[in-house]
């Protein structure tokens, strides 16, 4: 069993095998000589002229690399989540920065801001809220936002709306809010014809704050009470706000209150030393009957007053959230809300607060409980935005795609994929038409960004033919071509059998590697061949020819009974036309026929001259 090896140039395809067998050996041995490719012999198809350049094994570098699924039903993976649609990976933010782009809908269904169990009606307000929030944002989003400038629409951290692609529909209950998202499609708040500000956050504490819009009032919530965060209160020792306060030794914390939006504290430092006078000494002795002179004494001064200063709430609140102060009880962090008071008694300081985030439009657990109540989507929307209840809007006016930001300024990135998917720059051009494996993005400098494929991608693609199996083939036994691929590649094989028009095996995207194609039993004996045809994208295509011998009957023409059948008033001239024409390979049988007739000719010449001499001999 000859394996065949991989080649360097390229061999083109030769005619189609085989030939008929009429009446003698010499007409097939002659068809077979002018039908048959020569044996053993194999090819890999070399990169053509427009080949795309690499950076050799680093990859390429690129201004930005775009990532798109083959088949639309497979996802992209960053991280450790799946999204739909397309990713795509620029030089921003001082390192690489990962967008996801993808319909609009389908970014809504990834929203992960609520537990998918809760009722109906609450997904429903919360998909609508979600949509309106995320227009407003495409069109009025700050150029100074950190995801605007790497070139997204909105984040997918809670800074805007939580988003977790996949993550949310594949969760427990997701059909739910999948079903939530797809029965309020299109359905947007609007004021003055433009998608609202819908701010939303956890817990208001039973109060909404006003926002910065008219319909965003403060309007009172007992819905909120359904909510773990509605209220808390704790207590904790004085000296734990030092650091935040930025209070060091030898000073002395001595009170903290809350004064409307600025913390207010005290602060006391120990009392300076005061120095003390050289001691004095008299070389005169007491006269008789004195008390001797007084002694000096060192006095310390009383300590002076604390220090008065203050903090504006909001450094507080952000300092305290990050500062390592020890978090109370269940809470999830030191101050949940910038809704609660605080004051010392002594060593001791009380917090009173309720709600979680902003408490600005929208309560998620407000909603919660007027769904529990029985409200429908669009009263628990008009309670928390000033009466505005919901439209629909058509498909038209509606953008196709949003752009989220899922990392910005990352020092690198991966994006892979568990099927196939094409890889392509900036402007379009193809990196890899078909790619599977983990893909590697880290910044190049100057704003571009290096991409660092799997092994083989940024090399020519190549095939290396094997053996087909079993060795010894017969007529109707089912084969097997085995062969190799240098990188992943959209494969076809080209079977070529004696006497058949050429059958085409799909052998779909192909990994890089080993690779086996069945193929269909052979129902002659003969020469037979298989081209494979692989396409890695422009520039790197390969083909390579395999060819082999099957044990078995040759093809056998027989023409039919009516055209070996009497003429019956039909013109002789004629019959023999249509018998010719029913022949297949005329060609290689008219060169046969042709050489016959020469021979025939050769030898009657031969055999004339012959008689002629012996004749003159005899006279």
């Amino acid at each position: 069993m000859a394996k065949i090896g991989t080649l360097h140039a390229p061999m083109a395809r030769s005619g189609r095998v085989g030939g008929p067998v009429i009446g003698s050996m010499a007409v097939a041995a002659l068809a077979l000589v002018v039908a048959a490719p020569t044996p053993g012999a194999a090819a890999t198809g070399k990169a053509s002229s427009n080949e795309t350049s690499s950076s050799g094994s680093g990859g390429w570098v690129v201004d930005k690399a775009r990532f798109e699924p083959i088949d639309p039903g497979t996802p992209l993976t960053y991280g450790n989540n799946q999204y739909r649609g397309a990713m795509e990976v620029t030089g921003a933010g001082g390192g690489v920065s990962t967008i996801n782009e993808l319909a609009l809908d389908d970014y809504v269904g990834g929203i992960a801001e609520v537990p998918s169990s809760w009722p109906v009606e609450a997904l429903k307000a919360q998909a609508i809220a979600a949509r309106s929030y995320a227009l407003n944002r495409m069109a009025n989003s700050p150029p100074s936002a950190p995801y605007r400038a790497a070139g997204a629409d909105i984040c997918a951290t809670d800074a805007c709306q939580v988003y977790a692609g996949l993550a949310k529909e594949q969760g427990t209950a997701g059909s739910a809010w999948a079903a939530a998202v797809a029965a309020t499609a299109g359905q947007v708040v609007l004021y003055n014809g433009a998608p609202i500000f819908a701010e939303y956050s956890d817990s208001n504490g039973g109060r909404t704050m006003p926002g910065s819009y008219p319909y965003l009032r403060s309007v009172s919530d007992p819905d909120d009470a359904a909510a773990p965060l509605h209220h808390w209160h704790y207590t904790m020792p004085l000296g734990a706000l030092s650091g935040v306060l930025g209070v060091s030794a030898p000073g002395v914390l001595v009170s903290a209150n809350r004064s409307n939006d600025r913390l207010v504290y005290q602060v006391r430092q120990p009392a300076p030393p005061q120095p003390t006078p050289p001691p004095t000494s008299s070389t005169t002795p007491p006269k008789p009957g004195q008390p001797p002179p007084p002694t000096t004494t060192t006095t310390t001064a009383p300590p002076p007053a604390p220090t008065t200063q203050s903090m504006a709430m909001t450094d507080f609140i952000s300092k305290a959230n990050s500062a390592g102060l020890p978090i109370p009880g269940d809470l999830p962090m030191a101050f949940p809300s910038d809704r609660f008071g605080l004051a010392s008694s002594g060593d001791t300081v009380t917090v009173d607060g309720g709600g979680y985030g902003h408490g600005v439009g929208m309560s998620q657990w407000g909603d919660y409980g007027k769904a529990r109540r029985g409200m429908k989507a669009a009263d628990i929307l008009a309670a928390y935005y000033g009466g505005l209840r919901p439209t629909t809007l058509p498909a038209a006016q509606l953008p196709a795609t949003i752009r989220v930001a899922l990392g910005v300024g990352a020092p690198s990135t991966t994006v892979t994929a568990p099927g196939r998917f094409r890889v392509l720059d900036g402007a379009g051009h193809p990196l890899a038409l078909i790619a599977l494996g983990k893909w590697t993005m880290t910044p190049a400098g100057g704003g571009k960004v290096r991409v660092s494929p799997p092994e083989g991608y940024d090399k020519p693609l190549s095939i290396t033919t094997g053996a087909v199996e079993p060795a010894a083939l017969s007529a109707g036994m089912p084969a097997a071509l085995h062969y190799r691929i240098s990188t992943p590649a959209a494969v076809k094989l080209t079977l070529e059998a004696p006497g058949a028009a050429p059958v085409t095996i799909d052998a779909g995207v192909v990994d890089a590697g080993d690779a086996v194609q069945p193929l269909p039993p052979a129902t002659l004996g003969g020469a037979y061949q298989v081209v494979i045809d692989a396409d890695a994208g422009p520039g790197r295509q390969a083909s390579a020819p395999v060819v082999f011998s099957v044990a078995g009957p040759a093809r056998l023409v027989v023409p039919s009974a009516s055209l070996l059948a009497a003429p019956q008033g039909e013109a002789l001239w004629t019959r023999t036309i249509l018998a010719w024409r029913s022949f297949p390979h005329r060609l290689q049988l008219s060169a046969a026929a042709l050489l016959l007739l020469l021979n025939a000719a050769f030898l009657t010449t031969l055999l004339a001259r012959k008689r002629r001499t012996a004749t003159a001999r005899i006279d």
